[in-house]
């Protein structure tokens, strides 16, 4: 579960750096419906960062690697959906946030 739980984390935050490429024109994805600002570029690269570094703390077996990830979750992504005009994000921010509880329950260590 272990190696699940950070090959998630690591492919969901390389995940992230596409907006910011986007952003920032390093990289052209036409996918995306509308353009990205640079502002909201920035807000992708930091949940980039903070998602690699969930994953970097959990695999080190850093006791409070999930206070990063609250941080990274919480206040950067739902901020970023709650303000972005893409639709349905009020479910992509439910689905979003069971997949969470059903990925970190099991990942957390056994307090016992």
């Amino acid at each position: 579960m272990k190696y699940l739980f950070f090959v998630l984390i690591v492919i969901h935050a390389v995940i992230h750096t596409i907006g910011f490429s986007n952003a920032f024109n390093l990289a052209r994805f036409d996918q995306f419906a509308q353009t990205i600002s640079r502002t909201a570029g920035v807000i992708w690269f930091l949940s980039f960062v903070l998602l690699f570094l969930t994953g970097i703390l959990f695999w080190l077996e850093v006791e409070m690697w999930w206070v990063v990830s609250v941080i990274a979750v919480v206040p950067v992504s739902y901020t970023h959906l709650v303000t972005s005009a893409l639709s349905g994000s009020f479910n992509f921010m439910l689905i979003n946030s069971l997949n969470a509880l059903l990925v970190m329950i099991p990942a957390y260590p056994d307090p016992l």
